[in-house]
């Protein structure tokens, strides 16, 4: 599991990036869940990225533990 806030405002350039460099190395079994702040507009489309959950400043720290917990639970070999 990888996760990343940003708080820069930068989420449309950065995440893209982050998981076109975790598929060039292959890294597609791994989880990556994003936040941050991040507007509206863009939470659509970060969400059709296919990459894990994108978490909003009003997520809790509980919901964020549930989601990786279950997801782990899910994705065990």
């Amino acid at each position: 599991m990888i996760g990343v806030s940003l708080l820069s405002g930068a989420h449309m350039t950065i995440f893209p990036e982050i998981l076109q460099l975790m598929k060039t190395k292959g890294m597609e079994d791994v989880l990556l869940f994003r936040g941050g702040i991040i507007p509206q507009k863009d939470i659509q489309e970060l969400r059709n990225m296919r990459a894990g959950e994108l978490f909003t400043l009003e997520t809790t720290t509980e919901d964020i533990v549930r989601y990786l917990h279950t997801w782990n639970m899910d994705n065990q070999h």
